[in-house]
Formats: C-alpha cells, sequence, structure tokens
C-alpha cells in the first residue's frame, strides 16, 4: 500500500517519562467531559498523561471525520458528515433536542479522533472516558517509573458487550527517503515501526492501528440503541 493517504512526520525521541504530570487536557477540550474526566483520574490514572509513542501529533492537532447514521422505525436511514467541531456539537444538541419515537438507533462512524470529537460525543453520549483513553494507547509497557499507567484495565471492569477495541497493523510504503528511526504518523500521531536491510531503510513501514467499538442503549424499553465506532 502506498502512502497516498496516511503521511509520515520525522519526530523527536518520544520523551517517556519525561512528560510533566497533567490532567486530562490532552485527551479531551475544554468543557463539562474534561472536568468530569478529570474527576476520574483517580480510578483510571492512564487518564493523567498521553501515550508518549504515539504523542508526536496531539489530539488538538488531529483532524477527524464524523458520520452520523440514524435509523428509523420507517426503515429510513439519515446521514450527516461532519469535519468540522462545531457543525457537530451544533447538530449533537440538536439531536437531543428532537429526538422522537420513531428512531430506532443511531450509529457514530469517526474516523481518526481529536480532542474536540471526543469532547462533543462525550459529553452528548457520556462515553466513558476509559474508551477514548484505551483506544488511543497503543503500548502496555513503561521503560520509565513515572511514565504513564499502560496497565490493562482490571477483567472486572471490562464489559465486552458495551465496548471492545481491535488491534491491528497496517504495512505502508514510504514514498519519502527519511533516513531516521524517529518516525510517526502525521495524521494519527501513531509511531512507525522501521528497520535496515544490509544498512540502508526499507521504504516498508509498519504503523500500529486500531478499530473501538462502543455501545449504549436507551433504556427506555423501545429497543433503540446508539453505537459509536472510532477507527484509525
Amino acid at each position: 500500500m502506498y502512502l497516498s493517504r496516511t503521511h509520515c512526520a520525522s519526530n523527536s525521541e518520544p520523551n517517556i517519562g519525561q512528560q510533566p504530570k497533567q490532567d486530562a487536557g490532552w485527551l479531551s477540550a475544554k468543557g463539562p467531559y474534561l472536568d468530569d474526566i478529570n474527576k476520574a483520574i483517580g480510578l483510571y490514572p492512564g487518564l493523567e498523561r498521553p501515550d508518549a509513542w504515539s504523542w508526536a501529533v496531539p489530539l488538538s492537532r488531529r483532524s477527524a471525520n464524523c458520520v452520523i447514521l440514524q435509523f428509523t422505525r420507517s426503515q429510513t436511514i439519515k446521514k450527516a458528515m461532519f469535519n468540522e467541531p462545531a457543525r457537530l456539537n451544533g447538530f449533537l444538541n440538536l439531536m437531543s433536542m428532537e429526538a422522537t419515537e420513531d428512531s430506532v438507533c443511531n450509529i457514530y462512524i469517526v474516523q481518526n479522533i481529536n480532542s474536540e470529537v471526543v469532547s462533543a460525543l462525550g459529553h452528548h453520549l457520556q462515553v466513558p472516558p476509559s474508551v477514548f483513553m484505551s483506544h488511543e494507547r497503543t503500548s502496555w509497557w513503561s521503560r520509565q517509573h513515572d511514565d504513564a499507567n499502560h496497565a490493562p484495565e482490571l477483567p472486572s471492569l471490562l464489559n465486552s458487550e458495551q465496548a471492545f477495541q481491535l488491534n491491528y497493523y497496517e504495512v505502508l510504503y514510504l514514498l519519502r527517503d527519511i533516513q531516521d528511526f524517529r518516525v510517526s504518523c502525521a495524521q494519527s500521531g501513531r509511531y512507525i515501526h522501521r528497520t535496515k536491510m544490509k544498512g540502508q531503510f526499507i521504504p516498508g513501514v509498519i504503523v500500529n492501528r486500531k478499530c473501538s467499538f462502543w455501545m449504549k442503549s436507551h433504556g427506555d424499553g423501545k429497543g433503540g440503541g446508539k453505537s459509536d465506532g472510532m477507527q484509525r
């Protein structure tokens, strides 16, 4: 696969263990959802810092696309697409005010995530912050004692029927001649794994990817449901 849709950016060595402690502002934009996340840091220490191996491009600088599919009892599907956080926020507010019994379920498909999308969807859908945190994490180990908490959640805290992640690898072909091991995806911030053959960098690289799913039922006995899918 040629690198036509996923650009690369040369970056410095990941500063593992050197990032100052902070609140969850790295994950969500300012607003009510960030306030809720900061209250949950005690339960999920990993919310305190980003994953140093996926931090070449902070969430606040990333672009994201969101598609909302609305299924109705009249067997129609309404589709709305957004790439601007302000329009997405406005549409979610409108959906909350105009909810009708004709609605069966809503599906939210998100390609890439950024802090504005996390804030909007997290607040309106009440998505547990651990869903976004787990989606952002690619490494579950640490070389420094004061690094972000990468330990996975206990099995007793997992609900596979409500949320789960699929980890996979994407093989790409670099179009640029970058003579460096320190390269990351310019869209997702994911660290790009490289190797050499006979002392020369080979153009083929491997990127960590993750697809996350989350579902929430309406809880009104009408059989409706909402699901949020994020892919990167």
